[in-house]
């Protein structure tokens, strides 16, 4: 089971518009090259059905599929979820799928205008010891939200 931040954090997705941008970049004439464009992508590892580490799911499928129809092909490198943002804030990558949208990320990244997912957040807690939190921003850091007894 998943901690209950991450959760949270996955619980609203949304493309990002670097991606778009480029798949209309790919209907000018460059895209009619005969060398096929390529694009880097990191992609998290671990969040079926949307994105596991064998590099598939909902959302593999989605970008793999949009991409293919403007003559682009996608290189992605799976890699767990914090890495993907470094990768991307880092610009070692071309872009980075399955990014929340959040006060941490809305300021480095161009988010798209629709969501690619959107999923519901379930949390749970032991009723004897509860999480005081309305948000994951109130979180202490030494909360063990891991931790099923």
């Amino acid at each position: 089971m998943l901690g209950s931040h991450l959760a949270f954090l996955k619980a609203i997705l949304f493309a990002s518009s670097t991606l778009l941008s480029l798949c209309s970049y790919a209907h000018g004439d460059d895209a009619k090259q005969e060398s096929r464009q390529v694009i880097k992508l990191a992609a998290e590892d671990n969040w079926a059905p949307f994105a596991n580490a064998a590099g598939t799911g909902f959302s593999h499928s989605i970008i793999n599929s949009s991409f293919a129809r403007v003559g682009i092909e996608v290189k992605s490198i799976v890699v767990p979820y914090s890495r993907a943002v470094v990768m991307a804030k880092k610009r070692l990558v071309d872009g980075v799928f399955n990014l929340i949208k959040e006060k941490s990320t809305e300021n480095h990244f161009v988010f798209g205008k629709q969501p690619l997912f959107s999923a519901t957040a379930s949390f749970y807690q032991n009723t004897k010891m509860p999480v005081q939190a309305v948000d994951k921003w109130q979180l202490s850091k030494n909360n063990d939200l891991y931790r099923i007894d």
